[in-house]
């Protein structure tokens, strides 16, 4: 992943030279003429880190970021939106999810998880950012196409789910959700999952981390398919809807934990660009 391009560079007077139009990886100034070995003369960028392929480690830093806010948001998105969950069963078994509790009814129900779950599509989004460099896509996943359709779905199903029946009471609220959280829940959820999880295993290749390809490798059909096979089951046998936080919990906490690992990799080479 972090072979040097050759083609690039020519030898003039017994020194290496960028022979092409090459961008630097930081600042998009035009190397060509410069010496390899050499900075660049706008932001003092070793010109060499620009000649490599798409290795992480030689990516800019505004690149970097958006990875890492990506997955921050993601990661905290889904966290919060478990505590929530439990709160919300919390306050039925309280008693306190009446039809004389409308307000807290859309905020528990509707409009808490719209918000968190939209952040998380946010943070999906900034995590398949494609590498650009001076208006050229120099890294791009395969998945990112997919996987913003996919999402782009989702987000049309929790808006329906969500936004559209708030002028309807309580039973048809709930009604509602059912059908669409199956549809949710069986399809989409699986599919994002699954491309996340390719997406990440494309970055642990350029993060250089045999370990964490092979993680990625390992789980990165299993969990969507639980997932998948969890909805099913409650659509055809409901008694199923019991066990579903525990499951739920035991397929994305190693899901998160992985997105974690990735997030620190590329914390780590933030702070290189920094020290």
């Amino acid at each position: 992943m972090s072979d040097v391009v050759v083609e690039a560079v020519s030898v003039q007077g017994g020194a290496s030279v960028v022979a092409e139009d090459i961008p630097c990886f930081q600042c998009s100034y035009n190397l060509r003429g410069l010496a390899a070995g050499g900075q660049c003369p706008e932001c003092n960028a070793a010109i060499a880190h620009s000649l490599h392929g798409t290795s992480l480690r030689y990516a800019g830093r505004e690149y970097l970021r958006k990875l890492h806010r990506g997955l921050v948001l993601v990661i905290l998105s889904m966290l919060t939106g478990a505590v929530l969950q439990m709160g919300y069963l919390a306050l039925m078994l309280m008693g306190y999810l009446s039809a004389g509790n409308s307000m807290l009814i859309l905020l528990a129900v509707l409009l808490l998880p719209f918000g968190f779950s939209v952040a998380a599509m946010v943070g999906y989004y900034l995590y398949v950012t494609p590498w650009v460099v001076a208006s050229q896509v120099r890294y791009q996943t395969k998945v990112r196409s997919v996987l913003l359709i996919v999402l782009g779905l989702e987000l049309v199903l929790l808006i329906v789910q969500r936004i559209v029946p708030l002028m309807s009471g309580y039973p048809v609220v709930i009604g509602r959700m059912g059908r669409f959280s199956f549809v949710s829940e069986l399809l989409l959820e699986p599919a994002i999952m699954a491309l996340v999880l390719y997406h990440t295993r494309e970055l642990a290749e350029r993060l250089e981390d045999e370990s964490l390809v092979a993680s990625t490798r390992k789980r990165m059909w299993i969990p969507p398919s639980l997932l998948a096979a969890l909805a099913f089951m409650m659509f055809f046998a409901p008694i199923f809807a019991a066990l579903h936080g525990v499951v739920s919990a035991m397929i994305y906490v190693p899901y998160l934990f992985l997105l974690n690992r990735t997030r620190g990799k590329i914390r780590g080479l933030l702070r290189e660009r920094h020290a």
